[in-house]
């Protein structure tokens, strides 16, 4: 992980508000703590797979992504 963005609040992230506080209400707060999510864990918090694919997009442009295991 790039160090340099893993503190970094996810409100970084170029996404809906909605998006924003559903993290934000499963207590993820930094990208850090959105990298050691899954695809499926996403989804038990709420979030739509066209959601989750955005996310992905743009964890990618900062050199970051979700867990896979």
């Amino acid at each position: 992980m790039d160090k340099k963005f893993a503190k970094q609040s996810i409100e970084r992230l170029d996404t809906s508000m909605e998006v924003i506080n559903l993290l934000k209400n499963s207590n993820i707060n930094t990208l850090e703590e959105l990298c050691d999510e899954r695809n499926s864990d996403l989804k038990q918090i709420g979030l739509e797979q066209s959601q989750i694919k955005e996310i992905n997009i743009q964890l990618q442009l900062l050199g970051l992504n979700l867990r896979y295991s």
